[in-house]
């Protein structure tokens, strides 16, 4: 950590797999204070975690979570996650608001874009951010854009997707400016390249809102909550080749 911080950076991430066994929370704990004391601002990106582990972790030094939710397609997520703790839908689905809840200063959200259809799942990590934003105002939010580059020699079919994935990333940017441009100055965007107590078996009511998608368009309402049914009718939509 002090040469990491000798080269002048004031920021660090902190990344682990999704083993408990391999890299426990007092192990990350430990972790975090070490690189507090080097570091302005120190992030995690790490398995998610009940709210009681996001508050020690945050006592220990941790300022940012961040959590790819991986696709926010549920069936498509159940093919690619069929053991441990990892394959509950909603748990992973709610681990920003549990961070947020432990103290943390702020959240990042992300998909792996290829996993699912990549157009709906950009529009579902902008419209979980806006929920969780709308829900706890006081958050700073940020997105991660996994590997948006050219490709070298593309074939026309590659070409489009990359130009898909640029469009991607300009809905992240537009839904950035448009839902944060109330808050207060400090807020911040960055883009960059088991007891399960806390909501294990079903996602709560997260923010009070909900999706509607008919033809082209699309309306926020706030009869409903954030879960399966909304992002089934996301994914459900039938979007031009």
């Amino acid at each position: 950590m002090k040469a990491i911080a000798g080269t002048g950076m004031e920021e660090v991430l902190i990344l682990t797999g999704e083993s408990r066994n391999m890299s426990n929370v007092e192990y990350i704990g430990r972790a975090c204070k070490i690189a507090h004391e080097y570091f302005k601002n120190v992030g995690i990106e790490v398995y998610p975690m009940n709210t009681d582990e996001y508050a020690y972790l945050h006592e220990c030094g941790a300022d940012y979570v961040t959590v790819f939710q991986e696709t926010y397609n549920s069936d498509r997520y159940a093919e690619l996650h069929l053991a441990g703790h990892k394959r509950v839908f909603p748990y992973r689905l709610n681990a920003q608001e549990r961070a947020i809840r432990g103290g943390m200063r702020g959240v990042a959200f992300a998909a792996l874009l290829g996993l699912s259809d990549f157009r709906k799942d950009a529009f579902a990590v902008g419209t979980h951010a806006f929920l969780i934003q709308r829900k706890y105002p006081h958050a700073e939010i940020s997105f991660s854009c996994p590997r948006l580059r050219p490709i070298i020699k593309a074939t026309p079919h590659k070409a489009r997707l990359t130009a898909w994935r640029r469009i991607c990333l300009h809905i992240f940017r537009h839904l950035a400016r448009k839902f944060l441009a109330g808050r207060q100055p400090s807020s911040v965007i960055f883009i960059q390249s088991d007891e399960k107590s806390d909501c294990a078996s079903a996602p709560p009511a997260l923010c009070g809102a909900a999706l509607t998608m008919t033809g082209s368009t699309r309306r926020m309402s706030t009869n409903g909550s954030f879960c399966r049914s909304c992002l089934h009718t996301v994914f459900s939509c039938r979007l031009p080749d």
